[in-house]
């Protein structure tokens, strides 16, 4: 019942940072905010012996961030908090994934392989986010660049959607997957 709680607290938070991000538009830091609490969930769902420990680090990272951002926007040059909050996020993503492809390697089942297979999809997406909007915000128009930045654009919801769809996939019992899946 946590697993499942977890996963729907998950996606539905999930769908809340898309509305800000897809939906209203220029909430970034609202939507990114969002997401790095959800990938703080799934880092749970799959190794929910440390939630205390994972709570304590997330929180511990943000303030350490934050003071780092506040430093060198005092004292070095000013950077746009979004830029701190995408690595924070960034972080938070490579965490919850390593923990979801840990949790197959010691745990094998369909539910775990599915799990681990959403997250490298789920990471795979937000690279080419990070690619598209370095690109987008770049200032060199070559044709490669127009290009990589398309095909980045395409691959964000190649990647996005199945993610998703092995997410929701995830809480259901592993008899019931392996009958959808061996058909």
């Amino acid at each position: 019942i946590k697993d499942r709680f977890l996963l729907q607290t998950g996606i539905f938070i999930t769908l809340i940072a898309d509305v800000f991000l897809l939906v209203l538009g220029s909430y970034y830091i609202i939507g990114i905010a969002l997401f790095s609490v959800v990938q703080i969930i799934y880092s749970i769902r799959y190794d929910s012996k440390n939630t205390n420990r994972i709570i304590k680090k997330s929180i511990i990272l943000f303030l350490a961030l934050s003071t780092i951002y506040i430093f060198i926007n005092n004292f070095i040059l000013e950077i746009e908090f979004i830029l701190i909050l995408s690595f924070y996020y960034s972080i938070c993503l490579l965490s919850s994934t390593s923990k979801a492809v840990n949790l197959y390697t010691n745990s094998p089942s369909i539910n775990n392989k599915i799990i681990a297979l959403a997250m490298i999809l789920f990471l795979l997406c937000d690279m080419n986010v990070a690619t598209y909007n370095l690109l987008h915000s770049s200032s060199l128009p070559s044709n490669f660049t127009v290009a990589l930045k398309n095909i980045s654009f395409v691959s964000i919801w190649l990647f996005y959607l199945p993610s998703q769809v092995l997410l929701a996939l995830s809480g259901y019992k592993g008899s019931y997957l392996k009958k959808l899946f061996q058909k």
